[in-house]
């Protein structure tokens, strides 16, 4: 099968998609330096026929050159201001009877951007954010034409993940400090990335931000 990976990064997903399973992955990154150094990984993998990384800007409405069963978007929408453009443009170019895997950060409410942390958090993101409910997202979906499988949340799942992620920093940021070369600069940058995502896990529990996962279902035939 062929997938689109919206959001791909540095691509490990769409390698592992291509490795483990066969698929044939095209990987489509806002970030230049990130779909850059992604490819550069997909080259060094031998994958970089069936695990391209490349970037992409999600306004155009002539990204894909061609059609795909199958696509994934993995917090890559809540950047994107046209959603429904790009929703809009997957739903065209996913053939019949495919499906549109999405992990996403959504808004409670429109009222949660008032929120400092909230702000604060927005702020901070490498690419400007345009959150919105859940709810809005799920009606942009449905007025595109697709057929929701799965529409449920799953904060909790990034929380737990996020904490597990973190386990044993501590011990890290020491054994670096310990060493005879200077390791400040990558010190720094661990502290700097671990309160980042302390406050990305003290807004989920606050439920100003959820996760939602939907999967939605282009209607057809399975040819």
């Amino acid at each position: 099968m062929s997938v689109a990976v919206i959001g791909a990064g540095l691509g490990g997903p769409s390698r592992v998609l291509a490795t483990e399973f066969g698929a044939w992955i095209i990987g489509y990154e806002e970030s230049k330096e990130l779909a850059e150094k992604g490819m550069l990984h997909s080259v060094k993998a031998g994958l970089e026929g069936k695990a391209p990384i490349q970037v992409y800007d999600p306004e155009n409405a002539d990204i894909f050159e061609r059609t795909f069963d199958r696509a994934y978007s993995k917090e890559a929408l809540y950047t994107v201001e046209d959603k429904k453009s790009l929703l809009k443009n997957i739903f065209e170019n996913l053939k019949d009877g495919g499906f549109f895997l999405i992990n996403d950060y959504t808004l409670e409410s429109i009222e949660a951007l008032a929120d400092p942390d909230v702000q604060k958090l927005l702020r901070q993101e490498p690419i400007h954010p345009f959150p919105i409910p859940n709810k809005t997202l799920e009606r942009l979906l449905l007025e595109c034409g697709y057929i929701l499988r799965i529409n449920e949340e799953i904060t909790d799942v990034y929380i737990d993940m996020i904490t597990k992620s973190w386990l044993g920093v501590d011990k890290v940021i020491e054994s670096l400090s310990k060493q005879e070369e200077d390791k400040s600069g990558t010190i720094n940058c661990l502290i700097k990335e671990l309160e980042f995502w302390a406050l990305r896990s003290k807004i989920l529990k606050k439920v100003h931000i959820k996760v939602w996962r939907f999967l939605a279902y282009k209607p057809g035939e399975v040819k």
